[in-house]
């Protein structure tokens, strides 16, 4: 069975809060300090939030109603940042993050932004192999960076 994609609702931000600290916790590309920090950015009370503006975006990804996945960023002069994706442990490589992908892209290119753009962790391989895949070029990278570790960046026009 194939995950469905969805823009997060409010009753649910509980659970996406969870599922993002959980994954963000179990991260070995991450720095302690990083883990704290990302974190705390995905309280509940923090997504809720943002989810009451305009300039954020929360897509999840659910298998038989359990939220499995996860990706949000935001809007910036006609470009979408991603923050983060990411797929609780026991359900990666089944194609949850490409789904994520492949959605935000699509609703993006309604109008709201002409490009997408990330960073990830040099050491992330999963996700450097997921982002070629799917068509992104790596455009930099920057040494001793965001809690002093090495990241590229990423982007794609769409």
């Amino acid at each position: 069975m194939a995950a469905t994609i969805e823009f997060l609702k409010k009753r649910d931000a509980a659970n996406f809060s969870r599922l993002a600290r959980g994954v963000i916790a179990a991260t070995d590309y991450y720095s302690k300090t990083a883990k704290r920090h990302e974190a705390a950015n995905y309280r509940a009370e923090k997504v809720v939030e943002k989810l009451l503006g305009r300039k954020y975006l929360h897509l999840c990804a659910k298998l038989e109603g359990k939220m499995v996945g996860f990706c949000d960023g935001y809007f910036d002069l006609g470009i979408f940042w991603v923050d983060w994706i990411g797929v609780e442990k026991g359900f990666r490589r089944k194609g949850i993050a490409t789904r994520m992908l492949k959605f935000l892209e699509k609703k993006l290119k309604r109008g709201k932004a002409h490009k997408i753009w990330f960073d990830s962790r040099i050491s992330n391989r999963e996700s450097i192999g997921l982002f070629k895949k799917l068509g992104y070029r790596k455009i930099a990278f920057l040494r001793n960076h965001w809690y002093g570790q090495d990241f590229y960046l990423w982007e794609k026009f769409i």
